[in-house]
């Protein structure tokens, strides 16, 4: 009878050895297809907004009592409008004013034409180089407009220019 035992234990010892060999074998098995499943990269691209606005302009310079002068800021703010009253050739008006970037992109002025110059009007643009950095970055600017010598007597003149932006890239 105690042959017989022994022969179970070796029978059950060597049934134990090939469950545990197969799930040695099974495991490893799992990890190198874990390993070799690869790898995943997820990324979320939020864009910005440019939102350049004008947010405050002022004439500077010395009172002229035959002319007046009234710049304002128009509309969604990216507007300025001068109202220039009894003005005569030679005379000039300064507007210092001041951009604030309302959106999250920094942007830079994109210069096409500074000036703008015909018989009845000059005007002058001065704009910064500077980047106005995104969420409230401002810069300032200078307008200078010179009526012309060939300006009829008792005419209303529009003028209007654009100040475009665009994104500015780091260097």
């Amino acid at each position: 009878m105690v042959i017989k035992g022994n022969r179970k234990v070796h029978h059950s010892m060597w049934q134990i050895l090939w469950i545990a060999l197969v799930l040695s074998i099974s495991s490893a098995g799992i990890s190198a297809a874990g390993w070799q499943e690869g790898t995943q990269t997820i990324g979320t691209v939020t864009t910005g907004k440019i939102k350049p606005v004008f947010t405050e302009v002022r004439w500077v310079g010395e009172t002229d009592f035959l002319c007046t002068v009234d710049p304002q800021i128009e509309g969604d703010g990216q507007t300025m409008t001068l109202y220039v009253e009894n003005a005569y050739p030679g005379y000039q008006v300064r507007l210092d004013y001041t951009i604030k970037n309302l959106g999250s992109v920094p942007v830079r002025y994109q210069l096409e034409a500074a000036d703008y110059e015909s018989d009845i009007v000059k005007v002058v643009n001065q704009f910064p180089e500077e980047v106005l950095e995104g969420n409230g970055g401002s810069a300032e600017g200078t307008l200078t407009l010179t009526v012309g010598g060939n300006i009829p007597e008792e005419g209303t003149y529009d003028l209007q220019m654009q100040l475009r932006f665009k994104q500015a890239i780091p260097e």
